[in-house]
């Protein structure tokens, strides 16, 4: 059987531009400060440090910009990865939902970002923009999923809640 059957909605998002960059600056910073610092004239022997600082941040950079919120829609609930975070999906059950709806919200200030995230509003999986589908749990916790889509998310969940 294929993972795609039974999909009913899905979409992938990376990160926006902007964020990437929030991520990485400090540690390309910290890590071009190092590569100075151990690159001087007099310390150029030492240069395995200098390759070893940059195979670091070569590997951050793959990593940030590999960051991806994939969200499925299938026949028995919606599944929700943070790759490279998270590897496998987290399911949560239509059984489970209580109610569904499209919002906008504000990352920064509801969240404290993008990413797999917790604040006052409850937990959040956003890659980028404002827009989501709230979740509201049987056992009274929110969930917040983040998506261009959201509307059609919502209505793609309702739908199949309606038939589950």
């Amino acid at each position: 059987m294929n993972r795609m059957d039974g999909v009913l909605f899905l979409e992938s998002q990376k990160l926006s531009g902007w964020v990437k960059w929030m991520a990485l600056l400090p540690i390309i910073v910290f890590l071009l400060i190092e590569i100075l610092r151990q690159h001087r004239p007099s310390n150029r022997e030492d240069a395995v440090g200098v390759y070893i600082l940059l195979s670091i941040l070569a590997a951050v950079m793959f990593l940030v910009y590999g960051f991806r919120l994939i969200t499925e829609v299938r026949s028995d609930g919606v599944y929700i990865k943070f790759w490279p975070i998270s590897w496998k999906f987290k399911r949560i059950g239509f059984e489970e939902i209580i109610r569904c709806y499209a919002r906008k919200y504000r990352p920064i200030a509801e969240y404290g970002g993008w990413g797999i995230r917790w604040g006052g509003s409850g937990k959040a999986y956003n890659a980028s923009g404002n827009m989501g589908v709230q979740l509201e749990l049987i056992n009274g916790k929110r969930l917040l999923i983040g998506s261009q889509q959201a509307e059609k998310l919502a209505e793609t969940i309702n739908a199949a809640m309606q038939k589950a």
